[in-house]
């Protein structure tokens, strides 16, 4: 959890961009049961400390330990609730999306497009071809998915990017 917070940090300061490091789509299916396993490791954590007796320095301890893991182990939820970028969206219930993106002459432009249209919150993930103009887009529009927003992000880099109605 931490590198990929880590490499999301990294992303979202805008210092260096090297995509997901994957964990939370590799891992996503067993979501359910990790967070169980979790469960009950803290709950057997706090019953050992109660039934014990720990000292204050090690029940405090635990306590920290417990918020850390319950914050990560809900992150992507929290960021959602509060309005932020979605985490690692859900497969289920996307969409595709075509565009056609006007303004790209190479491919550091198309790298530069696909990795603002990757950390736009709701992209499960995306396509882009500079030569043909043309970029698809895979997103769960549950997950805070703004066209427009993107539209403007894109815009402000010197790009147009429209939904094709071609199809």
């Amino acid at each position: 959890c931490l590198l990929q917070l880590g490499v999301n940090l990294l992303s979202s300061l805008n210092i260096v961009h090297v995509g997901c490091a994957g964990f939370n789509k590799v891992l996503g299916p067993w979501r359910l049961q990790l967070r169980l396993l979790t469960g009950c490791w803290l709950a057997a954590s706090w019953a050992f400390c109660l039934t014990r007796r720990w000292p204050r320095p090690a029940a405090r301890r635990l306590l920290l330990q417990t918020l850390l893991c319950l914050s990560l182990t809900f992150l992507p939820e929290l960021l959602l609730w509060l309005g932020g970028p979605a985490v690692a969206p859900a497969t289920e219930g996307a969409e595709v999306l075509r565009l056609s993106v006007e303004g790209m002459g190479c491919e550091a432009c198309q790298t530069h497009v696909q990795g603002v249209m990757d950390r736009m919150g709701g992209v499960v993930g995306s396509k882009v071809d500079f030569k043909s103009g043309q970029a698809e887009i895979v997103v769960n529009k549950d997950w805070a998915f703004d066209f427009k927003d993107m539209a403007q992000r894109l815009e402000r880099d010197g790009y147009t990017a429209t939904l094709r109605s071609d199809l």
